[in-house]
């Protein structure tokens, strides 16, 4: 086990492009081998997850490792947070934007049109998949604090 932590403790941003790594295949398998499609906000969650791994690398190759990790924490937590607000569109707890729950029309026509003959809308407030009640989003909740746990951990341990 103290081999462990002392890996964890030496290659810090590489244990965490591991764990991002392994979150951006988790979430390609899920879209491209079982077909859910993702909406809006799991893009969004997704871009906070990507950025989190830009910043890893850069600290990696500028050897920056003292400052990229509260920011790749920070990114974690900003997933993390559009996660929560999913979560809640998907429980009824908030309303969310019409562009991504499709509860409002325009009233011009040409818009209508245009939407319909636009590919379809993925609705942000349905969750795709539960699985022992909890959605997607709710995962990434969960799974968003524990990296973000994990990073300041390893940028107290590091420093």
């Amino acid at each position: 086990m103290t081999r462990l932590v002392s890996f964890f403790r030496t290659y810090p941003l590489g244990v965490l492009l591991a764990l991002i790594a392994a979150t951006i295949v988790a979430v390609m398998v899920m879209e491209h081998g079982f077909g859910y499609a993702p909406c809006k906000m799991c893009y969004w969650q997704r871009w906070a997850v990507y950025a989190a791994g830009g910043v890893a690398l850069v600290g990696l190759v500028t050897g920056r490792v003292g400052a990229a990790l509260p920011a790749i924490a920070g990114l974690f937590l900003v997933g993390g947070g559009i996660g929560f607000y999913q979560m809640g569109l998907e429980t009824g707890w908030w309303p969310g934007p019409s562009s991504c729950t499709g509860s409002s029309l325009s009233d011009d026509i040409d818009a209508v049109i245009a939407n319909l003959n636009a590919a379809p809308v993925i609705s942000c407030d349905d969750a795709a998949l539960t699985l022992f009640g909890w959605s997607l989003a709710a995962y990434n909740v969960v799974w968003s604090a524990m990296l973000a746990a994990l990073t300041l951990w390893l940028w107290r341990a590091w420093r």
